[in-house]
């Protein structure tokens, strides 16, 4: 992943309705951090670094994404020349307060351990199966997918970045 102050949330799919609105797509289909959010920032390309800003006038969620007014955006022909870039948010937004659930880009570069403490790999990347968020962990011998479920994850150790997980025997196996 990418050293950057952002992070890409989704992606505008089309414009909606006439006067300038936006329909984002949302990968986490969720925007817990909806209350915050005043600047829509916009890129071309998902780890993007050049990037379009537009103060928002209006942003609710609708189905899995949002429906967005950015202010100077007033029509749909507008609105449609920003189709198919990608949404970023200050990657300050996607910290977990104590007590609740974490986000998983927090736990990216976390080791990955079993119960009795053996090194399974690093946390890399994340991933849905569309049922379940996916942890990516990659080790000396290769990447794999395992999900992060609670049945799974036996504690999260912030201070020492270590996931303590009690997978299923052959799961980091898998293709």
């Amino acid at each position: 992943m990418s050293e950057s102050r952002f992070y890409c949330v989704g992606k505008v799919t089309t414009a909606h309705g006439i006067k300038g609105e936006l329909f984002v797509h949302l990968f986490a289909k969720t925007a817990d951090w909806l209350p915050q959010f005043k600047t829509l920032i916009l890129s071309l390309e998902k780890e993007g670094t050049d990037f379009k800003e537009f103060p928002v006038e209006k942003a609710r969620e609708h189905k899995h994404g949002l429906i967005v007014k950015p202010i100077g955006i007033d029509d749909r022909n507008r609105a449609e020349e920003l189709e198919k870039h990608f949404m970023q948010i200050p990657l300050e937004w996607l910290k977990s307060k104590p007590g609740e659930e974490y986000y998983l880009i927090e736990l990216i570069n976390f080791q990955v351990v079993d119960k009795n403490q053996k090194l399974i790999g690093e946390v890399v990347d994340f991933s849905s199966n569309g049922v379940q968020d996916l942890l990516v962990i990659k080790n000396k011998k290769r990447e794999f997918q395992v999900p992060f479920v609670e049945q799974y994850v036996v504690e999260i150790n912030q201070s020492e970045k270590v996931l303590i997980m009690d997978i299923p025997p052959g799961l980091d196996e898998l293709p």
